[in-house]
């Protein structure tokens, strides 16, 4: 009787070993690809690349990119703004993507960043799995988005706190140093951690951290300043993810309690007064806060806690690459033949060279396929754009918008199908019924070219521009005198043929003065201004009084 009661159990017993066998090895596999798990962000990247898809900032790497191809290291570019500065948004970009290309680089600077991310936190556990897992896919964010220097600064900066928690220094520093040449903002993240480490490791070891300040000096030096937005729900979100984040975070883990306490505290100031950091500032958090979650809570056995945390932590995290996705969608105006015609339009009306206003589109790829060929009076970059141009995110009367085209020396103005991004929809509005000034020259199924009559010429004085390039222009004069030149002041002017010099007139452009008739060749030179003095200002009949008039 015993024996036949025992026969069904018995029988049931393969069934349950192999259970535990099949569980065995899902946990085996499991770690196994979080021991590789670079190997599921290379496969996502590679995915995106094949596929083609290309978030909206890269169209500003690529035309960053193509610059340095170009043109090699340049300080001043001329064909964005009238003239801004390319080391304020990122030093060393530009010729890591020169390189690689702009996909590429990112996509190696996603894999690196997992890859140390994934030594931070350790093999061990199910934190160490599941954050190494989640981190792997989300990096992925950045490539999509088109993040690239920002990508390169988090890669480098994972390597400075790598560098710190091991105590070497030299290297520390170095990887601190790159972040921050990168993007000034993986350098004010870097900060942020040097100071919450500080009263745990002491000064000694968080000081090569310290590095990262060259990149911010660099930017707020050398680069356009300008300011970008912090919506009010963003700057609530942060704050929310640090108060979440405090009461989930064990009391003993001091040092990741006082960095949430002083991003918090960063982001009052961000969000009170204009600066180009502004909503940038969610970024970090964008790609830390799951992977984070997930090694805390899971470290100390909540389990449900964070699977009830999950949707919104993702959620979080998607948003971003949700909007680029679903910005590009069917955007044809991701193509460069989608510029084809109006380009050739604009390419054979460039004498004497004039600039081109393009109200922005969604993805603002104009900003490489069509700067790479004639300058533009706008360029992508938002802090720059709402310093210079705060008046075309507002509804726009004809006559307001005259004043801006004349005040920026703008010949035409283009308007595409595409949609139109924020800066770009009060001036979509107005050529709906384009005013009188404004006198259509070109046509074709995507865009319409109009010509601003009575325009402000890019030069007025004794000379005329024969040629303008990104970086740099040639001034043409029959006598000794001063050229105003609409391109925008760079103390980085330098004559390589001709004489003259140069003055900083009151409203921020460029006065050429000739010292002698004929063909002057401006470059751009760092450290080798040729700013006018008083005796060559009188030498053209000029009041000295001038430079003092000049501004900054």
């Amino acid at each position: 009787m015993r024996s036949d009661l025992r026969a069904p159990v018995l029988g049931l017993e393969p069934t349950v070993d192999a259970i535990a066998s099949h569980r065995r090895r899902a946990r085996q596999w499991i770690q196994w690809l979080s021991d590789h798990c670079w190997l599921i962000t290379a496969l996502a990247s590679a995915i995106v690349a094949a596929v083609g898809f290309r978030g909206g900032d890269f169209a500003a790497q690529d035309y960053r990119v193509w610059i340095f191809r170009t043109h090699g290291f340049l300080v001043w570019d001329v064909n964005w703004y009238g003239g801004h500065s390319d080391l304020g948004y990122s030093v060393l970009f530009p010729a890591v993507g020169a390189v690689l290309g702009t996909v590429p680089a990112t996509a190696v600077a996603c894999v690196i960043s997992t890859i140390l991310w994934g030594r931070l936190v350790g093999r061990e556990g199910a934190a160490a799995v599941v954050s190494r897992l989640w981190f792997s896919l989300l990096i992925v964010g950045d490539l999509i988005i088109g993040r690239a220097p920002f990508a390169c600064s988090v890669a480098a900066a994972l390597g400075a706190i790598l560098a710190v928690r091991a105590d070497r220094r030299l290297l520390a520093l170095l990887a601190a140093l790159t972040a921050s040449l990168f993007s000034p903002l993986g350098a004010f993240f870097l900060l942020l951690v040097a100071a919450a480490w500080l009263p745990s490791l002491g000064w000694r070891r968080t000081l090569p951290l310290g590095g990262a300040v060259i990149g911010v000096a660099v930017a707020g030096i050398l680069g356009d300043g300008g300011w970008f937005p912090f919506p009010w729900t963003a700057f609530v979100g942060q704050l929310v993810i640090v108060a979440v984040g405090l009461a989930i975070t064990p009391r003993e883990w001091r040092t990741m309690r006082r960095a949430l306490v002083f991003y918090g505290i960063a982001c009052v100031p961000l969000f009170l007064l204009p600066n180009p950091v502004g909503g940038n500032m969610a970024r970090f958090a964008s790609i830390v806060v799951g992977p984070l979650a997930a090694y805390v809570l899971l470290r100390s056995g909540r389990v449900k806690l964070l699977a009830a945390l999950i949707v919104p932590l993702v959620a979080f995290q998607l948003q971003p690459v949700v909007g680029a996705v679903t910005a590009a969608a069917g955007d044809l105006s991701r193509k460069p033949q989608y510029y084809a015609g109006m380009l050739r339009y604009l390419e054979q009306h460039q004498q004497p060279p004039s600039r081109v206003e393009i109200p922005f589109t969604l993805n603002h790829w104009e900003a490489t396929y069509v700067a790479e060929k004639v300058p533009l009076a706008r360029g992508w970059e938002r802090q720059i754009d709402l310093a210079l141009n705060a008046e075309l995110y507002h509804p726009l009367t004809a006559a307001e918008y005259l004043t801006w085209l004349r005040a920026n020396a703008i010949r035409y103005v283009a308007l595409s199908d595409a949609p139109l991004d924020a800066g770009g929809k009060a001036e979509g509005a107005l050529l709906r019924h384009p005013p009188p000034y404004l006198k259509q020259v070109y046509a074709d199924p995507h865009w319409r070219i109009w010509q601003v009559i009575g325009a402000t010429p890019l030069a007025e004085g004794v000379g005329t521009i024969s040629a303008l390039a990104a970086n740099g222009f040639t001034v043409e004069s029959p006598r000794v005198g001063v050229t105003l030149v609409r391109l925008r002041w760079s103390p980085y002017w330098h004559v390589d043929s001709g004489t003259g010099c140069f003055v900083r007139t009151p409203d921020g452009w460029t006065d050429v003065i000739q010292l002698q008739p004929g063909q002057l060749k401006v470059s751009l030179r760092l450290a080798e201004s040729q700013e006018c003095t008083a005796n060559q200002v009188r030498e053209v009949g000029m009041n000295p009084a001038i430079l003092d008039q000049s501004g900054p």
